[in-house]
């Protein structure tokens, strides 16, 4: 793998291509953790949409270069024309941009690079058999984006977050692996979205509903339940991985989009996503703890216990078991929040917080800030005293302990960052100026 563990913090082409579409630097919109309860309302729970509630169609298309695969869903009637011709028009644009941008400056060769790592990880997909036709209109805009991304040569930094054009999806440049579509970042900014509406404040609905609307073909059938992937190699996975984190976060937003759209084949969608609560690793992030369920960070971790993202997962099932009142979802968050009960006193120093067990390396203060808040939601919707209680000993310790100052991000440069190992070479090879 390319990269060490790291905390989590992801318009179309004719035939002939259009001209890309701006890129611009996004700055972080989400809620900083903080998601008012869902309002008790009288009535009956507004239950899934049945219709609504099946993940995405899909087929198997076997492996081969990414032509073929392509062909090959066509020949089998898995894709439209119209499709097959788009997809293979993005693919062979991003191949000979990759193959022209040159190579005799660092900063050149940097930009070749990133869009030679997102092909590299298309057409491994193609050769094992995973690229499947719920996962294409996913792969296929991320091959697009990083084909005009990199042709203009940008300055980005690691970590930084960008949009295109009119687009309100948010893409986030990895080292050495191009930009990638980041479920987590595009739902939290949903959330944070409704939360401005709900509060009273600007109420941008129309820019809400552009964000969901371009979420949902993005969503992939992974087992038998949809989910919103993530396509490149992290922290020791291999692709295609999923998080328990992203996916509450996004079962939390479509179902208060819903109330507050009213919209309700979202709550079908929201349904159609629960499964990965339901299996275990590596398909999906549940493990069995004391009593109940822990819900994982990343179904490729089983033994990695993140708490702010357990605690996430488990709120974004709460609101979902109380606006629609679905069995299935009361039943996930019940096993989740029996679990988190008796983990939560676990991740206590007696000062501080650990970030993740069983390594117990301690968090930042921007995550003990942030699993802070996530376990005040907690308790203001349950009312359970090891959430409120711990909270409040949480919140005493940030009292005690200067704020540090928020990490900025690196320095963007021309063409982003490599892998560590790349890029201590592209350094070296610009200072010797060659």
């Amino acid at each position: 793998m390319r990269k060490p563990l790291l905390a989590l913090g992801l318009c179309l082409l004719a035939l002939a291509p259009a001209a890309p579409a701006a890129a611009q630097i996004e700055a972080p919109s989400d809620t900083g953790g903080v998601v008012p309860p869902p309002a008790t309302t009288p009535g009956s729970p507004a239950a899934p949409v049945p219709g609504e509630s099946a993940p995405p169609p899909d087929s198997r298309l076997g492996g081969g270069s990414v032509p073929v695969v392509l062909d090959r869903g066509l020949a089998a009637g898995a894709i439209s024309q119209a499709d097959h011709d788009r997809y293979r028009a993005d693919y062979d644009l991003a191949v000979s941009t990759r193959d022209n941008l040159p190579e005799d400056d660092p900063d050149d060769a940097a930009c070749r690079r990133q869009l030679g790592s997102v092909i590299e990880d298309l057409e491994r997909f193609t050769r094992s058999g995973a690229l499947t036709t719920s996962r294409m209109p996913a792969l296929f805009l991320q091959l697009r984006r990083n084909t005009e991304f990199w042709a203009s040569r940008p300055f980005v930094a690691a970590g930084q977050r960008v949009k295109f054009g009119d687009s309100e999806l948010l893409f986030q440049h990895y080292a050495g692996e191009g930009v990638q579509h980041q479920p987590l970042a595009n739902f939290g900014k949903a959330n944070g979205l409704i939360t401005e509406c709900d509060t009273g404040k600007k109420c941008e609905r129309a820019k809400l509903i552009k964000l969901l609307e371009e979420l949902l073909p993005l969503r992939s059938r992974r087992g038998d339940f949809a989910t919103w992937e993530y396509f490149f190699p992290f922290g020791g996975g291999s692709p295609p991985w999923a998080s328990g984190l992203a996916q509450g976060t996004a079962i939390q937003a479509l179902t208060r989009a819903s109330v507050l759209l009213g919209r309700p084949e979202y709550r079908g969608i929201a349904a159609s996503g629960l499964g990965l609560f339901a299996a275990a690793p590596p398909l999906g992030v549940r493990v069995a703890s004391g009593g109940g369920s822990h819900y994982l960070i990343y179904t490729f971790a089983p033994r990695l216990r993140v708490l702010n993202g357990f605690l996430q997962a488990v709120t974004g099932l709460y609101d979902y078991a109380k606006i629609t009142g679905d069995p299935i979802g009361q039943l996930l968050f019940a096993a989740g929040n029996a679990a988190a009960m008796k983990e939560v006193p676990r991740y206590d120093t007696g000062r501080w917080s650990y970030y993740a067990l069983p390594v117990k390396n301690q968090s930042s203060y921007g995550y003990h800030a942030l699993v802070t808040r996530f376990l005040d939601n907690l308790c203001k919707r349950t009312g359970e005293a090891v959430y409120c209680r711990t909270a409040a000993k949480f919140t005493r310790y940030l009292a005690k302990r200067p704020q540090e100052p928020e990490r900025p991000l690196p320095p963007r440069q021309r063409c982003g960052y490599l892998a560590p190992k790349e890029e201590a070479a592209r350094q070296k090879r610009k200072r010797a100026g060659t």
